[in-house]
């Protein structure tokens, strides 16, 4: 499969083209990957049918691209019924965390803009994008925000097993990668053990939050030692770094669509925006699945054990559901998108995400209302993620 985020094209044509043969598209090793709107939906559905990559199930080969196997699961690995379990444990966590996310991202992105000269070119990823996701993190998780040392390093360690996922990473990165992975296992059980810090602005952090539901023996309202580090993991590795690529990506969209001065003109639009952002160029654009039991998907007669892989991003272009799909269009009407997932997998950060990414927004809009793209830089070349590594902007 020809997934180059990077080719000429590819925004435009690429996923239209493997439609065009069928909802489902086979990899010469064996990899099944499902593209169409509904086809998708039904997967995300199929919890039965269609498990997470976690430990144990499905092939007898290790999680793709982790180092992490011989380990239990987070939650973002887990299927029914203790998915059913941690989920509802997390989600309270979560919701008591929304307003201070919300409050901390808008005086950040402000005061990250602070130092931004209008009509002087800066990279919007490094200032904005990557800085603000990570910054809310670290507040928000609890950890020290007084030892900046002790940030950088969480950084470099989230940054090193990310780029062991890309498929193309050499060896020396791979390496890198899942010693970054351990590593964030003993600082986040550290983290869980220490008495709980409060956010910036007062409240309970992620953190405190997971400690009160964490024990040993795990009941089905308790998490496990083991759960709540890989799901600090989990949270770590996805968390901030999906809003980071929103906002990056939404950037790049908004201005080279012509879209930037229309919802400059129309704040009202912002939340259909971030929609349509989403949408567009979904930051996680696909998500791996094992096949349970041989079964069927459509007309596809799939084999237990095998490996399927759901693109988001195809399904977010898909014409028979999207008009003029290959288009952004933040006046597009609303219908559900796959931007955050589906289903009982849909992502438990989707709130806090998008605040922070409709502060990061309204901070730009405030600060450069005439904001104009200067150079864009490389695409992600993993796959699985969809993202700049540099915008200029002025």
């Amino acid at each position: 499969m020809n997934f180059d985020p990077k080719a000429a094209g590819f925004t435009a044509n690429a996923y239209a083209q493997y439609r065009a043969s069928g909802p489902i598209a086979s990899s010469p090793d064996g990899t099944t990957y499902v593209l169409s709107y509904p086809l998708v939906q039904q997967v995300c559905e199929r919890t039965a049918d269609f498990l997470k990559p976690g430990k144990d199930r499905g092939s007898a080969v290790p999680r793709p691209y982790s180092a992490a196997a011989s380990l239990g699961d987070g939650l973002f690995y887990m299927d029914p019924p203790r998915h059913t379990e941690v989920r509802a444990l997390m989600n309270g966590v979560f919701a008591s965390i929304l307003s201070d996310a919300a409050t901390i991202a808008s005086a950040r992105a402000q005061n990250l803009l602070s130092g931004v000269v209008p009509g002087t070119p800066f990279d919007v990823v490094a200032v904005l994008a990557h800085e603000l996701p990570k910054q809310l993190f670290v507040d928000i998780m609890g950890t020290d925000r007084s030892d900046q040392g002790e940030l950088a390093t969480l950084d470099r360690w989230i940054g090193a097993a990310m780029r062991a996922h890309d498929p193309s990473a050499s060896p020396s990165e791979r390496i890198a990668g899942a010693d970054a992975t351990f590593t964030l296992r003993t600082y986040f059980l550290s983290l869980l053990a220490e008495q709980p810090r409060n956010t910036s602005a007062g409240g309970p952090s992620i953190a405190g939050g997971m400690k009160q539901i964490t024990a040993c023996p795990m009941t089905s309202t308790k998490m496990s030692p083991c759960e709540a580090m890989n799901t600090a993991v989990n949270l770590g590795l996805g968390g901030y770094l999906s809003t980071e690529f929103l906002i990056a990506t939404g950037t790049y969209n908004l201005l080279s669509s012509g879209a930037w001065q229309q919802l400059g003109a129309d704040r009202s639009l912002l939340s259909q925006a971030l929609q349509e952002m989403l949408r567009y160029d979904a930051p996680f654009q696909m998500a791996d699945r094992w096949v349970a039991d041989d079964c069927e998907l459509g007309s596809t007669k799939l084999e237990k054990g095998s490996n399927l892989v759901v693109v988001y991003g195809a399904a977010n272009r898909d014409a028979g559901v999207f008009a003029d799909p290959d288009t952004f269009d933040i006046t597009r009407p609303a219908v559900p998108n796959f931007g955050f997932g589906h289903g009982i997998h849909y992502c438990i950060g989707e709130a806090v995400a998008l605040k922070i990414a409709e502060a990061a927004f309204t901070a730009l809009l405030d600060r450069l209302p005439d904001a104009k793209l200067v150079e864009v830089g490389n695409w992600s070349t993993d796959p699985y993620f969809r993202t700049l590594k540099e915008l200029f902007i002025s």
